[in-house]
């Protein structure tokens, strides 16, 4: 008689049942896959965040250099080209020494890198460029 209630559950079936494996597996991986991608898309917003300061940074220092910038226009030039990637938190300092070489920092701080990237896993308290362009002279 207890064979026969056994027989008549559907616990065998269920355990040699396949089907919705893949959903399951899915479930499972699903919050890894999605952990991966999140990271690897704000590390790739940082590291553009920080070859775009580079650049404005190197070429402001270059024009300084060349004498076709004064150092408050970098400043002001450099703010402008940030502007266009993050609101505000950015400062810029541009120093010129007797010899003509120029040094121009970037930092950006705060909650514009917050804004920046897309999931809040990859928050630095502020990301910094220094760009030193020396001149010929030394």
């Amino acid at each position: 008689m207890f064979r026969r209630i056994l027989r008549l559950l559907p616990l065998r079936r269920l355990v040699r049942d396949r089907d919705g494996g893949a959903i399951v597996e899915f479930a499972l991986l699903a919050p890894v896959l999605i952990l991966i991608v999140g990271g690897a898309c704000e590390g790739g917003m940082l590291f553009y965040l920080r070859t775009f300061m580079t650049h404005c940074s190197s070429e402001a220092a270059r024009s300084v250099a060349l004498g076709a910038m004064e150092p408050a226009e970098a400043e002001t030039w450099v703010r402008g080209r940030m502007a266009t990637l993050v609101d505000s938190g950015v400062t810029v300092a541009v120093s010129e020494t007797e010899g003509g070489d120029v040094t121009v920092t970037t930092t950006v701080a705060g909650a514009p890198l917050r804004d920046l990237t897309p999931f809040g896993m990859i928050i630095p308290n502020q990301v910094q460029t220094r760009v030193d362009m020396l001149s010929g002279a030394n």
